[in-house]
């Protein structure tokens, strides 16, 4: 079988250097390529890419971009060349992969069962929000991508409450994301030390709760723990200035592939502060939870769409920086004989969310 990704993937090179570049969808997509070429399928890629500074990025850094087609000034002239490219792209029984559907992808669905081709829509996240979008023409833009969702006749949803977005007629499943388990091999359970190390990495935003992350370590004056923050976003500079003036945070920046798995070797717990108050979240899953569960470590997490499935893995909370507190105090103050437990437990259910047997899923729901 063969699959067209349709969904900005970028170089990990460009990732970490674009501010816009989204780390999470590419690392997500990277490994879905790698999972069904492992299954013997044959994957190619089309993207469209709207990030300024992308095309000089490409052109610094030496790399290939033939898959790539970048927005341009008149946009209509760019998404046309685009959907062009891409519908060129067919042969029969292909089967096209969508990560979510930006407005550049609108009414491609459409082209596509045309030519009689499957199409199978992740959805990651998506709020109908006029205010969460940033107001009426980006609010107006997603209510049509909302339309859009309704005809896929396949579907991959990353929470159960994001299956609404569909029509009731598609083939649906719900898969949170995948692990490449062979990255998580030679993690041994956490050594404890007279300091706790927590740590978060992901997008530095409101909606992934480093605000309220922040309030939280603030409130709590304890000085045998230390916070390690990876990653980047708008809350950046918040970050830095909490950095400076609270020598527990340790701001890493955004760091690499091998960096970071380097990194979580060293941490006692994670931690997912997300801002369950808001509503995009409610149709999305914390995929980064998943790379905390296969590392065996304690997770503190907010209860987030589908956590249900996780309530012997982590130590969950409801909301806010008081009861987030409330959790770190609880996960810091464990016995020896818990973390271990712990450490056994998670690593036998991160195998559930195994890559290659999700690709195999996915290859299952177009047949």
């Amino acid at each position: 079988m063969r699959f067209i990704i349709c969904g900005t993937m970028l170089h990990p090179k460009v990732e970490e250097k674009l501010p816009g570049a989204s780390p999470a969808a590419g690392k997500y997509l990277r490994n879905l390529k790698k999972a069904l070429e492992a299954q013997g399928n044959e994957v190619i890629l089309c993207s469209y890419v709207a990030i300024p500074g992308a095309k000089q990025m490409y052109e610094q850094l030496g790399l290939d971009d033939n898959e790539l087609v970048y927005k341009d000034n008149t946009i209509i002239k760019s998404v046309h060349i685009f959907q062009k490219k891409l519908v060129g792209m067919l042969q029969q029984d292909d089967v096209v992969i969508f990560y979510n559907v930006p407005y550049f992808e609108l009414g491609l669905i459409r082209k596509i069962k045309k030519k009689g081709n499957k199409a199978i829509l992740i959805l990651a996240d998506h709020t109908d929000s006029f205010k969460e979008n940033g107001g009426i023409i980006r609010g107006s833009i997603a209510k049509l991508i909302s339309k859009e969702y309704k005809k896929f006749d396949y579907g991959i949803a990353l929470s159960e409450h994001a299956k609404r977005f569909f029509s009731h007629k598609a083939k649906l499943m719900v898969m949170e994301g995948g692990l490449d388990l062979a990255r998580y091999k030679d993690f041994q359970p956490p050594v404890k030390s007279h300091k706790t190390k927590f740590m978060y990495a992901g997008t530095l935003s409101d909606v992934t709760g480093v605000d309220i992350l922040l309030d939280a370590i603030e409130m709590w004056d304890a000085d045998d723990v230390e916070f390690y923050i990876s990653g980047k976003g708008f809350l950046e500079e918040r970050v830095k200035a909490a950095a400076k003036e609270d020598d527990r945070i340790k701001y890493l920046g955004f760091v690499s592939d091998d960096e970071y798995y380097n990194l979580m070797k060293e941490m006692d717990v994670f931690i997912n502060p997300r801002n369950m108050d808001m509503e995009q979240n409610q149709n999305n899953f914390p995929s980064k939870v998943l790379e905390y569960l296969a590392t065996g470590r304690v997770v503190v997490s907010t209860k987030f769409p589908g956590w249900e499935r996780f309530q012997e893995a982590f130590c969950l909370y409801d909301k806010g920086a008081e009861n987030l507190v409330k959790a770190m105090r609880h996960v810091k103050d464990l016995k020896v004989e818990e973390v271990a437990k712990q450490f056994a437990n998670n690593r036998e259910k991160a195998k559930d969310f195994d890559w290659d047997s999700q690709a195999q899923k996915i290859i299952e729901l177009v047949n």
